[in-house]
């Protein structure tokens, strides 16, 4: 007995398929052989079809034929079995499928570009001692809660999913701060015989930093959490702008003063070292965190316009060694695949204090030098962000 199955098909192709005994109706104990053959569709078929319209086909058909083999030899025979349907109304599950974002293969080169607008509260002071080295502090500047509004902008490329290589740029506009200058006839700060507190609400900063490094992941790409170490090493230059204004003398107590206009530049610039880290808490969320070491020359210029006795516009220069630690922490959130929104915090601390000079530039010409004791400068920042990646 012969039974034969019809089956909606990928094509036009006859298959003829060994299917179970029982399914052959033997009744009993010994099985015939079965035979497997390929065959022509007859005309009166569809002709096969590329269209996806019907999921494998378009109303083709495929038929299994199971047949036995008369023990005689003789020809098989076959009859007309019962159709089954093995279309799908709809595309097939592989044509909809994607890969999550982080699936999927990273180019051989990744540009992230992004801009950054914030808040930085900045301290700076500075002394020096006189020529002869008593007092040990014979002048102290020091800028106080000096807020600036700042804007950053930089790049972020990223070559083989493990090369790294950055560079940034950031620029702030002074809107409020306090400055006070103090003399002293001794020691450790003692007699103090002069004192000015006066306003540093405008000056500027400016930021350029570039490094390269290597990111080491740490767990599989596809999978998350996760973490992604990446060594690095720069060259960064730093300088904050003061300018002071609207005297007013505190020491003796004199009160305001017209025609103050002074300027100090501060500038660090030097190579550095630093690790930076991001945790991928999900495919969209992560957490990074960055800590850098400068080794730092320090070169400092001013411009007291109220002394006749200094040259204008450079009265005196200082210049030392030094070090400083900048580090920052915060969340990012991708938004798509383009776009993503990032929330930091900064921290930088800064000293000169090896090797110190200052040098000062009289209106007669000469030229007189004593020492630098050094400068210390603190800042942090709140950073809100987006970046964009290309």
């Amino acid at each position: 007995m012969v039974k034969k199955y019809s089956l909606t098909s990928i094509g036009s192709l006859l298959v003829c398929y060994p299917l179970a005994a029982q399914a052959a109706g033997i009744a009993s104990g010994a099985v015939p052989d079965m035979k497997m053959h390929v065959f022509e569709a007859p005309a009166s078929e569809p002709p096969l079809t590329d269209s996806r319209e019907n999921s494998i086909g378009r109303n083709g058909s495929m038929h299994m034929v199971i047949f036995t083999e008369p023990p005689s030899g003789g020809p098989a025979t076959t009859n007309q079995g019962q159709a089954i349907s093995l279309a799908a109304n709809g595309p097939a599950v592989a044509e909809n499928y994607q890969e999550p974002e982080h699936y999927n293969d990273s180019p051989e080169f990744q540009f992230d570009y992004y801009i950054e607008g914030g808040y930085r509260q900045d301290d700076l002071d500075w002394t020096i001692a006189a020529p002869s080295g008593s007092p040990d502090v014979l002048s102290e500047l020091q800028w106080k809660d000096v807020e600036s509004a700042m804007v950053e902008t930089g790049i972020d490329i990223t070559y083989a999913d493990h090369w790294h290589a950055e560079g940034k740029f950031a620029f702030g506009q002074t809107v409020d701060g306090r400055n006070q200058d103090s003399d002293y006839g001794q020691d450790n700060r003692q007699g103090e015989f002069s004192r000015s507190n006066n306003v540093a609400d405008d000056g500027a900063t400016i930021e350029v930093s570039g490094a390269l490094g290597y990111h080491f992941d740490i767990g599989s790409k596809k999978f998350a959490p996760r973490l992604r170490l990446t060594p690095k090493i720069g060259y960064a230059f730093h300088t904050q702008q003061f300018n002071t204004t609207n005297g007013f003398q505190t020491i003796p107590a004199l009160g305001h003063f017209g025609g103050l206009d002074s300027t100090y530049d501060a500038t660090f610039f030097g190579p550095w070292g630093g690790l930076g880290s991001q945790l991928f808490l999900t495919d969209r969320l992560s957490l990074q965190g960055s800590v850098e070491y400068h080794w730092v020359d320090y070169e400092g210029t001013g411009n007291w316009n109220l002394r006749e006795d200094f040259q204008h516009p450079k009265s005196f220069k200082h210049e030392a060694e030094g070090e400083g630690i900048v580090a920052s922490a915060g969340g990012r959130y991708r938004i798509n695949p383009a776009w993503t929104i990032s929330l930091s915090a900064d921290y930088q601390k800064w000293k000169a204090n090896n090797k110190g000079i200052d040098t000062v530039f009289f209106s007669d010409g000469t030229v007189g030098e004593t020492r630098f004791n050094g400068v210390n400068w603190d800042s942090y920042g709140f950073n809100l962000g987006m970046a964009y990646r290309f």
